[in-house]
């Protein structure tokens, strides 16, 4: 019995200690970029983004980004932001994404700038293509002093 006792520990610690359990734990960087349509107030237009992450837990990143919101006439906002990513796998391949964070929205009118630190949320989903490349589909809201700044884009990400 104490053989197959520790013989049976042994197997478990050899398993548990594996490069593929490892890889599996392991947190990862990972960097993309966004292209979307942006709605401020009743106006629409190109969004772009781009983005690093560090996801430390299976369920939990975080991700640091910069991205053009608007830029029509004389109208630009941008913003800064720094948000916290929740993952849930729902199948292999497919994940749901929930996002919260703050942004520093800067807004220039072409005769002067103001910038403020709002919330940010956002919702969305997550296919892996492969082991190192992403693409999401995501709905961001910037909650502004104003008008609230709201994105969708398809995402793509690069895990190394």
């Amino acid at each position: 019995m104490t053989k197959k006792w520790t013989a049976a520990m042994l197997g478990a610690a050899a398993m548990a200690l594996s490069t593929g359990a490892f890889a599996q734990m392991m947190p990862s960087f990972y960097a993309g970029a966004e292209l979307g349509s942006s709605e401020v107030g009743s106006e629409t237009d190109t969004a772009m983004r781009a983005f690093v992450g560090f996801q430390f837990h299976p369920n939990i990143a975080v991700e640091l980004g910069y991205g053009f919101l608007y830029d029509k006439g004389a109208t630009e906002v941008s913003a800064l932001e720094l948000a916290a990513v929740g993952m849930y796998q729902v199948a292999p391949q497919i994940s749901v994404l929930g996002k919260v964070g703050f942004a520093n929205i800067e807004v220039d009118t072409g005769t002067g700038s103001e910038d403020s630190t709002e919330l940010l949320f956002g919702i969305g989903a997550q296919y892996d293509v492969t082991r190192n490349l992403g693409a999401r589909l995501m709905f961001t809201r910037y909650m502004a002093e104003g008008d609230d700044a709201d994105v969708i884009g398809i995402q793509v990400i690069w895990r190394f």
